[in-house]
């Protein structure tokens, strides 16, 4: 049976741990709150998913200052997982160890995962962070019946104020302006149906959110991606 895109967004449950199947609210540790994504290839069963550990890219209108593609990338079909020993973008943006899974089940579901830690975004001109995530973990499930399922964690947060319970699309704006949304969901519903999910997206710029203190920049960074899609 497939499901319709109404139905699978009801299937959709935010859990407080990876792949827990018991619907219960995503949350954040309590100290402080406690993209791109590369091409899905469908799996036996018309399911198919892919994850990185994130990826950023900032520029002003003459020069690129980041560019950060999708780390430790996995796709269904093609591999299994993937790690990554951190990333800099100049003195920006960092990422530390962080890893990806994307696994086949001999049902046909398909499960991807993204987790991470050590997180910085840093002000321009001071270095200083405006936002770091001590750790963070992602995950959604397909099935061949139509079933999406997500799960986020994400603890750590310095630099944004979080609610207990983070719900969907939580967006908060950092010190220096930048637009933050935490424990994002969107789904594909004009196209193949699929639900990707973010930990934290930044985004920089007066045509991507509120300006920063430092005209011109814009861009966009994001913490964690994975993505799972249903059968057509």
């Amino acid at each position: 049976m497939t499901l319709s895109p109404s139905t699978r967004r009801a299937a959709v449950t935010a859990v407080a741990g990876l792949l827990a199947l018991t619907p219960v609210p995503a949350t954040a540790a309590p100290e402080g709150a406690p993209a791109r994504t590369a091409p899905t290839r469908t799996a036996p069963g018309g399911v198919s998913g892919a994850a990185s550990v994130g990826n950023a890219v900032i520029r002003t209108a003459s020069e690129l200052l980041v560019d950060i593609p999708p780390l430790a990338t996995c796709v269904s079909g093609e591999s299994t997982g993937a790690e990554t020993s951190g990333v800099t973008g100049g003195k920006l943006v960092a990422f530390g160890q962080g890893s990806t899974t994307c696994e086949t089940e001999p049902s046909g579901a398909v499960t991807t995962t993204a987790t991470g830690k050590a997180f910085r975004f840093n002000h321009a001109d001071t270095g200083l962070p405006l936002l770091k995530v001590g750790t963070y973990a992602i995950s959604c499930r397909a099935t061949p019946d139509g079933t999406v399922e997500s799960a986020f964690t994400l603890r750590g947060v310095v630099g944004a104020s979080l609610p207990d319970t983070v719900p969907v699309d939580y967006e908060t704006t950092l010190a220096n302006g930048v637009r933050a949304v935490f424990n994002t969901r969107s789904w594909d519903e004009d196209g193949d149906g699929s639900l990707t999910v973010h930990a934290v997206r930044l985004w920089l710029g007066p045509d991507m959110g509120p300006a920063t203190d430092r005209a011109g920049e814009r861009g966009a960074v994001t913490v964690g991606s994975v993505t799972c899609t249903p059968p057509a």
